[in-house]
């Protein structure tokens, strides 16, 4: 997507064509064997991270915040961090608009317990992705 969103914007500013530099950058978590790992081969680099948690038992609790969607409270504690907004990660997670609503306030909660953030910030948070949730299809 990234991809196709640089080219459009070059072919609408009328920028000279170019080799992509980052073609082959790795982002965080790569790894070239990340089957290895099983089930937590999502999580790529990280996994044996992720093992040591489980082994440890510091792994954090699953919780379950709409229907079948069990594992995303995990998600959203293992993935917090660098201040991130409660929208973005319910709104990749969840396709369906009434369920991403109802997770806002417990996704919003989550966060704002692993970012140490305040129950102002929480509403804000849900109050700018029910804002988002209108525009979703």
């Amino acid at each position: 997507m990234a991809e196709d969103c640089i080219n459009h914007a070059a072919t609408l500013a009328q920028l000279p064509e170019r080799p992509c530099e980052t073609k082959e950058l790795n982002i965080h978590g790569h790894h070239t064997d990340s089957g290895q790992f099983g089930h937590l081969w999502v999580h790529g680099s990280d996994a044996p991270a992720v093992q040591e948690l489980k082994r440890s038992g510091q792994m954090p609790r699953r919780t379950a915040l709409h229907g079948s969607r069990g594992g995303l409270g995990s998600a959203l504690r293992n993935g917090a961090d660098g201040g991130r907004r409660a929208g973005p990660p319910h709104s990749r997670a969840v396709s369906q608009r009434q369920a991403a609503l109802a997770m806002a306030p417990a996704v919003a909660d989550i966060l704002a317990v692993e970012l140490g953030h305040d129950d102002a910030w929480k509403m804000q948070q849900i109050r700018a992705f029910e804002e988002t949730a209108r525009h979703m299809s």
